[in-house]
């Protein structure tokens, strides 16, 4: 039986996070993969939705829900083609540059684990997570450090992915001082009923 450990900085209260956090640790638990998962907490001054630990890799995440397909790239907003054809923007800032921003604000907070001679943040994963999956019809420029999935693809990725940092071991010791270093986090239990997320034309986080 795998063991999935979820820890956050501030209480989740947007339901699509909530959502995406009970059906990763499900997803990771039936897999068998052993993981930490350190939610909505602060690093050097940056945001972070998600950050993903295993024995084989570690993985930021940025999650999006957008229920059109979008369309963007490295500089620049966001775009949401509706189904009319008329589009919008989204209210957040470009989810590419909220992915890079969060990785060196990780990698300045946990200086330590880094390799001699390797920057942190070479060691992580960045991911932008469309939840629950990413429109066949989005357009979006490829960047070489930051990948756009949809859930399924997310969580293949997951299963795939072994880059296996040197600091992923899951002992508690390593679990003490990641929780110390990136903030004052609590134990986060996942709640037992279902979470029926109401589907609308709001395209949000």
């Amino acid at each position: 039986m795998s063991s999935v450990e979820i820890y956050l900085g501030h209480e989740i209260d947007i339901r699509s996070e909530e959502a995406f956090l009970s059906k990763l640790s499900r997803d990771l638990e039936n897999a068998g993969i052993d993981a930490l998962i350190f939610g909505n907490f602060y690093a050097s001054g940056s945001q972070l939705d998600f950050l993903v630990i295993t024995d084989r890799f570690v993985c930021l995440v940025e999650l999006k829900q957008y229920n059109n397909a979008i369309i963007g790239g490295v500089n620049g907003p966001w775009r949401i083609l509706h189904p009319s054809g008329r589009e919008t923007r989204p209210s957040d800032r470009n989810p590419y540059q909220q992915v890079l921003n969060a990785k060196y604000a990780i990698s300045n907070r946990m200086n330590e684990f880094r390799k001699e001679g390797q920057a942190f943040y070479r060691d992580i994963q960045g991911v932008i997570c469309i939840f629950p999956e990413l429109h066949k019809n989005s357009d979006i420029d490829p960047l070489e450090y930051v990948r756009v999935l949809g859930y399924p693809e997310f969580l293949d990725f997951l299963r795939s992915c072994d880059t296996k940092p040197d600091w992923t071991l899951l002992s508690h010791e390593r679990v003490s001082r990641i929780r110390l270093e990136i903030s004052n986090l609590y134990t986060y239990s996942i709640r037992v009923e279902k979470l029926n997320a109401k589907e609308t034309d709001t395209d949000c986080r």
